[in-house]
């Protein structure tokens, strides 16, 4: 029977991870219900931690006093009535007290089991155990993402989870019998180690250095799972639904990462192991830094002897452009639009002479099933096209990106720092380019629109929006011309062969789509 212990300390790690990606996926269907600011997922997060806190530093008191098996079920018992608990709060201050259970049994049941196999497994072991809870931190956003998707509230992905915890808790009081005799490693001792206060753990040799790093791994973890999918929502136009399920991807990397570093303890030790962590980390960081050549290298003179209709954005990424019967037009961070001068410079554009032809009329409709009618009608999906949508839009939600100054941010960075617009019952003009997946990079895969209204008084790269009422116009290209910047030093002496460049335009432009 003793065999058995080790997956069921697995399906503990399993629940473990269930609660813990749960908030930063629901979130930006939750605060808007709850009538909080976005930034009030951070108080929650902070009552669960320090709840994990108390908990944890009194878990070897309650493991020498009840036992590791009994610990563990009782504090998976706790998380699976704090998120009952959550599935039918309606007030913010109702998560809040719920938060203080979710906390403290977490942190009790997560301290007792690295102890207990600390002490009586081998280290790949630890690695495994991990990555048990890397899966349920991958079930827990694809649980609300389907929830959301299907179009029932936030408290219902709350809901299934609670029960999944529920069924784990039974299981693990059916196998408190297997607690009983305990083995190290693979020797079969019996141990009874003696607890080391918190001041003796600090003089330990490396202690220090590995709380520090252990910190900011933390720190990584927690501020990437809480607000990956609010970051995808509110400033990447993602729905809900499908935003939680992206979220799910940062801990489907890390439950991989802790498969594969169980087999590497066979090779390498400890030392060698946390080295190679922190290379690989700085590796995707620097993935990051895609470099920003954003000097403006043409004119809108220039521009305008190529085209008369066409988007951009200026040097450093000076607002949004949006050109019309051969006039340009840029919205910056005031949402304002006004007219650029001749001189005006800019790093990149699309531009093209007019030739629009009638396609359709279109009511009340949003921009994603806009955006697919418009490539069926064409029957293009592998050709480059333009569009220009007319009309009333009874709502739009644009964003201007503030303008940057040398040495210039990555792209990925820039895209944070940007302005965001909505209006309602606004009459313009949306134009936009459409680009086929398999020129991703050398442009932006599927649709790039802007938007400017016939007062011009608002306007820049849309994000969502819902047309009332409007006609539909396209115009198909059959030649792709680039102007590359080949008098720009920088541009001619950069390294692009490190750089991600498809991934950065994805991720600088948000959803795929255009939205």
């Amino acid at each position: 029977m003793v065999s058995l212990l080790l997956p069921i300390i697995y399906v503990a790690f399993i629940s473990l991870g269930l609660p813990d990606s749960l908030l930063g996926s629901a979130w930006p269907s939750m605060y808007p219900q709850l009538g909080v600011p976005v930034s009030y997922a951070g108080i929650i997060s902070m009552i669960i931690s320090l709840g994990t806190i108390i908990s944890s530093l009194n878990s070897d008191r309650l493991t020498r006093a009840l036992g590791t098996g009994k610990v563990t079920a009782i504090s998976v018992g706790m998380t699976a009535a704090a998120l009952f608990g959550f599935s039918v709060s309606g007030q913010f201050w109702m998560l809040c007290l719920w938060a203080i259970p979710y906390g403290l049994g977490a942190g009790s049941v997560d301290a007792a089991l690295n102890n207990y196999v600390a002490l009586h497994y081998e280290s790949r072991h630890m690695s495994w155990l991990h990555c048990m809870w890397g899966i349920g931190t991958m079930i827990s956003p694809m649980v609300m993402g389907a929830a959301l998707a299907g179009g029932m509230p936030w408290t219902s992905g709350y809901r299934y989870i609670a029960l999944f915890q529920i069924l784990l808790t039974a299981v693990l009081f059916v196998s408190l019998p297997l607690w009983q005799k305990r083995t190290v490693g693979t020797s079969g001792e019996e141990a009874a180690p003696t607890a080391l206060t918190f001041g003796q753990v600090l003089h330990l040799p490396g202690a220090k250095e590995v709380m520090l790093c252990f910190f900011c791994y933390c720190a990584l973890e927690t501020t990437a799972g809480l607000w990956a999918s609010s970051y995808l929502t509110l400033s990447r136009g993602v729905p809900a639904g499908t935003a939680a399920s992206f979220a799910s991807l940062f801990y489907i990397g890390i439950t991989a990462g802790r498969a594969a570093c169980g087999f590497l303890t066979l090779k390498f030790n400890d030392v060698q192991m946390i080295r190679m962590g922190q290379g690989i980390l700085a590796v995707g960081v620097l993935a990051l830094l895609v470099p920003g050549l954003l000097e403006g290298t043409t004119t809108i003179g220039e521009l305008l002897t190529h085209g008369d209709t066409g988007i951009g954005t200026g040097e450093g990424l000076d607002g949004e452009l949006i050109i019309l019967d051969g006039v340009a037009y840029k919205v910056g961070q005031s949402g304002v639009a006004e007219r650029v001068p001749d001189d005006f410079t800019m790093p990149f554009a699309n531009v093209h002479h007019a030739a629009f032809q009638y396609q359709c009329e279109r009511r009340d409709i949003g921009l994603e099933d806009l955006n697919n009618r418009i490539v069926e009608a064409n029957g293009r999906a592998n050709t480059f096209f333009s569009v220009i949508v007319r009309g009333t839009f009874s709502f739009i939600k644009t964003r201007a990106v503030i303008k940057q100054q040398a040495p210039y941010p990555t792209l990925v960075e820039v895209a944070d720092r940007q302005a965001m617009f909505l209006r309602h019952d606004v009459k313009g003009t949306m134009l936009g380019y459409f680009s086929p997946e398999m020129f991703h990079g050398a442009a932006v895969a599927g649709f790039h629109e802007h938007f400017l209204s016939d007062d011009r008084t608002f306007g820049g790269h849309v994000l969502d929006a819902v047309l009332d009422h409007g006609k539909i116009y396209s115009q198909v290209f059959d030649t792709l011309v680039q102007h590359l910047p080949v008098d720009d030093p920088e541009y001619r002496n950069h390294d692009f062969r490190h750089d991600p460049i498809a991934e950065a335009i994805t991720a600088a432009e948000g959803d795929k789509a255009g939205n």
